[in-house]
């Protein structure tokens, strides 16, 4: 069964439940966690579809000049990147 549609039947079960959570979590045997949280999705009006798991904040690039200087560092104290200072 495709994703969507199961939420889809996740929600029409709740909905014939009384709206009781912890019911039809026990009915469709998964946790009340995972219902509550296609119910308030639902709610708010959005999809049904798995949300990205990308991070939403992409790794900071580091300027070439500074990493050439890191190296050169590196090779001179011969410390790696946990004890060079941080300035």
């Amino acid at each position: 069964m495709n994703p969507v549609k199961a939420r889809e039947k996740l929600l029409s079960v709740y909905q014939q439940n009384g709206n009781s959570v912890r019911r039809t979590a026990r009915i469709l045997s998964c946790s009340p966690s995972c219902v509550s949280k296609w119910v308030k999705r639902n709610q708010k009006k959005q999809p049904l579809e798995s949300q990205s798991r990308a991070p939403k904040n992409p790794r900071r690039i580091i300027p070439e000049e500074h990493l050439i200087k890191l190296k050169e560092e590196r090779l001179k104290t011969n410390f790696g990147r946990r004890r060079l200072p941080d300035t």
